[in-house]
């Protein structure tokens, strides 16, 4: 119990921290490097959607793109098409949320599965995120994200 506190209290310190870092570095992408593990590219592309209006000219999803895998990114086309995709009923929900759950529901050394549930306005949409790693000839892990897919569960 003293270890799982521990991880919760440096977990919450990462997110407000990567937060604050989020909304006042305005003119510089966080790029992909091997010192971001799968969680951590999962939270700066939540936060940088959460706050794409405070960031201003999309730069939250500009952000998240950064992290798309490169089939994602062949599957969405360039960033225009991203930013449409983002502004449809299904995705929309993402932008400027207010809370985000993140559930772990897979892992292992290639490839991470989360379940995040965002709020917004009394709304609340489920999607399961999917992130993999990619090494380059250096042997450095990168991780990107390759899908985010709607996921509803209904309710009894």
């Amino acid at each position: 119990m003293k270890h799982f506190r521990l991880l919760l209290g440096v977990v919450l310190l990462s997110v407000i921290i990567g937060g604050i870092g989020i909304v006042t570095n305005k003119t510089k992408l966080i790029s992909p490097n091997p010192q971001l593990n799968a969680y951590q590219v999962l939270t700066i592309q939540l936060q940088s959607l959460q706050h794409n209006k405070k960031l201003g000219n999309n730069f939250g999803i500009k952000q998240t793109y950064e992290f798309a895998h490169p089939n994602n990114k062949a599957l969405t086309g360039p960033i225009h098409n991203f930013i449409e995709m983002l502004e449809t009923e299904s995705y929309s929900i993402l932008l400027n949320h207010s809370q985000t759950s993140i559930t772990t529901i897979h892992q292992d050394p290639i490839h991470e599965v989360f379940e995040v549930t965002v709020t917004k306005d009394d709304k609340k949409a489920t999607f399961i995120w999917t992130i993999l790693a990619l090494q380059n000839e250096q042997q450095d892990i990168y991780w990107y994200t390759a899908s985010v897919m709607p996921f509803n569960v209904p309710t009894i």
